[in-house]
């Protein structure tokens, strides 16, 4: 007898294997284990990251992937990535409408941004099931990246958009309860579901380690580099501390990178920025530190969850984190005592613990 075939499953993604960008690792593992219930159609952009090209394919044979859009942009000019979003976004509706039928399931994440716009009002007008995962929440994240204020003409119209356009969403996974409120704000009476699914860590590929520098109490932020981590506030801290024995170290690529190494060079000797590094090395990174810092300006609330944290939770490391009060994070490591969680605006508080870390301290944060 012919096996019975799986029904089809659409997966729009800027990102995807082999890429290893958290959003694109994320989406591969999801698309991985769908694979099981349904043949999966994946329609991705060129990379923009950098990718292994010898990596051993590791796809299911019914998941294809169709890469769409430019070659490869400066992922940090601002200019560049928007009109790839643009470019990208059309490309994207405009295959799945071509390929997609009435009894297929579609899936999209937040990336590209403008494809939020266009393709949910597409799948209600022609009858598709559509789930959206909400790693970014749209236009909001622009005022913490500093590319928008809430005042401006702009982002009245461009909220005005994509509110609009989530009340088009049959379902939505967020990855942390504060996005879940702003998500459920912005389709307000609209009765839709929103789920929240955490990300999570690799623990078969992340594990603890030794470290191998012990002449230096080491807090380490390991991640992208970029406008909504609250960097300027973080580097105001540091400067304001004093202790001998702490060696922070930032590790990684973004936006920020450049600035942030020349003033780290000029202006601070308790502090060292350190290039990105592939994945295949992270387990020895992550492991490399006492603390594994991570933050978020404060006007992130619930627009996006740091997903750095899980993989330093499966090496074992206590977090460190400086950004929004009772915001994902900070709940998750102040109800299950997993490190220290500050206000990133609290700046004395802050200093205040940091210039009070002994060597003796280690003994208390290891877990």
């Amino acid at each position: 007898m012919q096996e019975s075939k799986k029904q089809k499953l659409f997966v729009a993604t800027e990102l995807f294997y082999p890429e290893e960008a958290a959003t694109a690792h994320y989406l591969t593992q999801i698309v991985i284990k769908l694979s099981s219930k349904y043949d999966i159609e994946v329609v991705a952009g060129t990379p923009i990251y950098k990718i292994d090209e010898e990596k051993t394919n590791l796809l299911p044979t019914n998941v294809h992937v169709t890469r769409l859009g430019e070659k490869t942009i400066n992922k940090n000019n601002v200019l560049k990535r928007l009109f790839r979003a643009f470019s990208l976004s059309f490309k994207m509706k405009k295959f799945i409408a071509q390929n997609s039928r009435p009894d297929d399931k579609i899936v999209m994440v937040t990336n590209p941004a403008l494809l939020a716009l266009i393709l949910p009002r597409w799948c209600k007008r022609h009858g598709r099931n559509l789930t959206m995962i909400v790693h970014d929440v749209f236009p909001e994240n622009t005022i913490a990246a500093g590319l928008l204020k809430s005042s401006s003409p702009a982002y009245k119209v461009a909220k005005k958009l994509f509110d609009t356009s989530y009340a088009f969403v049959d379902k939505f996974i967020v990855c942390g309860n504060d996005m879940k409120e702003v998500v459920e704000c912005k389709i307000q009476q609209q009765k839709k579901e929103v789920v929240v699914i955490q990300n999570w860590g690799d623990t078969e590929r992340i594990f603890p380690l030794s470290k191998s520098n012990d002449s230096k109490i080491i807090i380490q932020f390991s991640g992208n580099i970029g406008r909504v981590q609250g960097f300027e506030k973080v580097l105001g801290i540091i400067q304001k501390v004093n202790n001998p024995i702490l060696q922070f170290v930032i590790r990684g690529n973004g936006v920020l990178v450049e600035s942030l190494t020349e003033r780290a060079a000029k202006n601070f000797t308790n502090l060292k920025i350190l290039g990105a590094y592939p994945r295949a090395e992270e387990n020895e990174v992550l492991n490399d530190c006492d603390l594994s810092l991570v933050t978020l300006d404060n006007t992130m609330y619930g627009l996006g969850v740091p997903s750095k944290s899980y993989n330093s939770m499966a090496a074992g490391k206590p977090i460190l984190f400086f950004g929004p009060k009772n915001s994902e994070i900070y709940t998750m490591v102040t109800q299950n005592n997993i490190g220290y969680a500050f206000s990133i605006d609290d700046t004395n508080a802050i200093v205040r613990f940091l210039n009070g870390i002994t060597f003796d301290f280690r003994k208390k944060i290891i877990l």
